[in-house]
């Protein structure tokens, strides 16, 4: 059984506000970027050691924190010590889009966007959101689908 937060979804920090939304052509696309489990309508934590062994590749060390990079894609990602679910800013370029699209494929996650309906990775993953935002919820196949549907959306 999934280990279950009692509290509502924020991608591991309650009082988060929504950071800003942006609206640039997808080869130029930066977003923040919530990458989130959720069981019958409440957060649910990842398995902290492998996503973190899932990320490692794309991981790297810089002077404030921590980066993702893959190819020439970057963003800046939070809470990498221990890692539950995934919580990046400026995600810029398809390729980062790419890795979180695979890595909430491979966790059972759903990708979140501010201003911006959850984007699911399995059909079945509607019936667990949190009822405020599961019948606006959309299937993604895809990272550069799910850049056209943060696009889309904004």
């Amino acid at each position: 059984m999934p280990r279950v937060r009692s509290r509502s979804f924020s991608c591991g920090t309650p009082s988060l506000p929504a950071p800003p939304t942006y609206s640039r052509a997808p080869t130029a696309v930066s977003f923040d970027l919530c990458v989130q489990g959720f069981h019958h309508g409440v957060a649910r934590d990842a398995e902290a050691t492998a996503l973190r062994e899932a990320l490692a590749p794309y991981l790297v060390k810089v002077a404030n924190g921590w980066n993702l990079r893959a190819g020439n894609s970057t963003a800046e990602i939070y809470g990498v010590e221990e890692l539950t679910s995934v919580m990046v800013t400026r995600a810029d370029g398809v390729e980062i889009f790419d890795v979180l699209f695979r890595v909430a494929v491979r966790f059972d996650l759903v990708i979140l966007a501010p201003g911006v309906p959850a984007a699911l990775t399995r059909a079945e993953q509607r019936q667990h959101l949190p009822d405020e935002i599961r019948n606006e919820a959309k299937l993604v196949t895809s990272g550069a689908e799910l850049v056209a549907f943060i696009e889309s959306s904004q």
